[in-house]
C-alpha cells in the first residue's frame, strides 16, 4: 500500500522510459522525414511528378489508416506489449532493408528503387500505426 499522495516506484522508471523512448524515436525520424530527405532521394531518381507524390503521401496514408485496424486490434486488450515490440521490430528494418538495397545495387535501376523506397516506407508506417496505438495506449496507462 502506498501513503496517501505517494508516487508509485514504477512511475518514474516508466516516465523515463516512455520519455528516452519518444526522444530517441523522434531523433532518428528528424534525419529521414519521407516528405523531404526521401522526396529528394526519389527525385534524383525519377522526373515523374506523380511518383513523387506518391512517395510524399505513402507515410502519411500507411500511417493514418492502418490506425483504424490497430484500434480495433489491440482494443480492450489487457497486454499490448506484444503489438508494441512485434510492430516495432518488423517495422524498424523497413529503412534498414532499404539502406541496404541502395548499398547493394547503387540504384542502378531507378523506377525499381523508387517502388522499393515506397515499399519500405509503407512497411515501416503501418508497422509504426499498430506500435503508435499500443504505445500510447500503455503510455495513457502508466502515466
Amino acid at each position: 500500500m502506498n501513503p496517501a499522495g505517494a508516487i508509485p516506484m514504477d512511475s518514474r522508471r516508466n516516465f523515463l522510459a516512455f520519455s528516452a523512448d519518444m526522444l530517441t524515436f523522434m531523433t532518428g525520424l528528424s534525419f529521414i522525414p519521407a516528405t523531404i530527405v526521401l522526396v529528394g532521394m526519389a527525385s534524383r531518381l525519377t522526373a515523374d511528378k506523380a511518383l513523387l507524390g506518391v512517395v510524399a503521401m505513402t507515410g502519411s496514408v500507411a500511417w493514418f489508416l492502418p490506425q483504424i485496424i490497430a484500434a480495433r486490434i489491440v482494443h480492450g486488450k489487457k497486454h499490448q506489449k506484444g503489438y508494441l515490440v512485434g510492430a516495432s521490430l518488423i517495422g524498424r528494418q523497413a529503412y534498414l532493408v532499404m539502406a541496404i538495397w541502395l548499398l547493394a545495387t547503387k540504384a542502378e535501376s531507378p523506377l525499381l528503387t523508387v517502388a522499393v523506397l515506397i515499399s519500405c516506407i509503407a512497411i515501416f508506417h503501418i508497422c509504426d500505426s499498430l506500435a503508435g496505438v499500443a504505445w500510447f495506449d500503455m503510455l495513457s496507462r502508466a502515466l
